[in-house]
């Protein structure tokens, strides 16, 4: 089974999908690296399996679980057989048959806003984490996502905006740290021929420079890092991820100037329409 046998539908993720949502959906797992390295971790809501697999690279075991048979399926036959340290099963998010206290980390990426049962889910990542373990969860930041582009995503149950996924997290988890992810345009200074390992990031207000890159305003989406106390939360480093084989700003450009053509031929039209409409009514008056 391969990836061109799941269609994409929006609902879930799948690495054929190139552009946007591939940055989006492939840094959030990008980050988590550091933190599973070595852990017992639990992909909730996994997909096709694609960052479980990545997750499995470092980790000491992955469990992947996902409602969907499909996926779990394809999970099984693409990844589960390239690492025997990694395993995929059918179960929901708001009832896991999986033991107390027996993951070290949970990841679960853009699920809470798929579930009515949003307490019961955090309820069962909570009753199998152990005490001191760890969730990193996203989702999407309702204001920003939904309600200013008027956008509705069809899979989505329940979105949340910030003090309401606050709250709802709060309820489980004491120490919670924040993340914002969108897209931005910025401007890069990289080594042409070599490969870096360290980036420089700096802020600008509109007035002045700052040398960090500060936080980020208006985020398409959260991440939080949540635990039983401070001195549980892994130190989740700020970060960019780049694409290099597609140029996101020479297709907002080629969008801008197809916009901007279309718009010079409207003009075109009703500067036409204008001159048909004057000739017509000095015809008439004739």
């Amino acid at each position: 089974m391969s990836d061109s046998e799941i269609t994409f539908t929006g609902e879930r993720y799948i690495p054929t999908e190139q552009g946007e949502i591939r940055l989006e959906h492939y840094q959030r797992y990008a980050v988590t690296l550091d933190v599973v390295a070595g852990k017992r971790v639990l992909d909730l809501a996994c997909g096709e399996g694609y960052g479980s697999f990545l997750m499995a690279s470092v980790a000491a075991k992955v469990t992947g679980v996902d409602v969907s048979a499909e996926a779990v399926k394809h999970a099984n036959s693409n990844y589960a057989i390239k690492a025997n340290n990694l395993k995929f099963q059918k179960g929901s998010a708001a009832s896991l048959k999986l033991r107390d206290a027996s993951f070290d980390v949970v990841v679960s990426f853009e699920t809470i806003e798929h579930l009515a049962e949003q307490s019961k889910m955090l309820a069962e990542i909570r009753r199998v984490l152990r005490p001191d373990g760890v969730l990193i969860i996203s989702s999407p930041n309702r204001p920003i996502y939904s309600d200013i582009g008027r956008y509705r995503n069809e899979f989505h149950v329940k979105e949340l905006d910030f003090n309401e996924l606050n709250a709802l997290l709060g309820m489980y988890f004491p120490a919670i740290r924040y993340f914002g992810q969108r897209l931005i345009i910025g401007s890069a200074m990289m080594p042409v021929y070599e490969q870096s390992t360290q980036l420089r990031v700096y802020g600008d207000d509109g007035e002045q420079l700052n040398p960090l890159a500060g936080r980020l305003t208006d985020p398409v989406y959260f991440l939080a890092v949540c635990g039983a106390s401070e001195a549980d939360l892994p130190d989740l480093q700020s970060s960019i991820l780049l694409p290099e084989k597609q140029d996101l700003l020479k297709k907002y450009l080629g969008y801008a100037k197809w916009a901007k053509d279309t718009n010079d031929e409207f003009e075109r039209v009703r500067q036409l329409y204008t001159d048909l409409d004057q000739e017509h009514k000095k015809v008439g008056a004739w």
